[in-house]
């Protein structure tokens, strides 16, 4: 009976420590996403910033509720059929 006793309090507390372990865990990953966050967030500012010194105008298309929007391209047209002009800037 004793043992049992024993080893029952063992095993608590091996579970206790990994709980401790997990939840250390868990605050490291937390941490991290925030970081990472932070990090998009500073990078985002830094591209508004770039095309607003450089005169370009972004809109609302770096902003976190602006609607993004995709399209499917099935097919690129024939090279015939795109005519491309290149303009020189001064």
């Amino acid at each position: 009976m004793m043992m049992t006793i024993k080893v029952m309090v063992m095993m608590m507390m091996m579970m206790m420590m990994m709980m401790k372990m997990v939840m250390v865990m868990v605050m490291m990953m937390v941490i991290m996403m925030m970081m990472m966050m932070m990090m998009m967030m500073m990078m985002i500012m830094c591209l508004q910033t770039v095309c607003h010194r450089l005169g370009i105008d972004t809109g609302d298309r770096l902003q976190k509720n602006t609607t993004k929007r995709k399209f499917l391209i099935t097919a690129l047209p024939n090279d015939e059929e795109v005519t491309v002009s290149i303009q020189c800037l001064k």
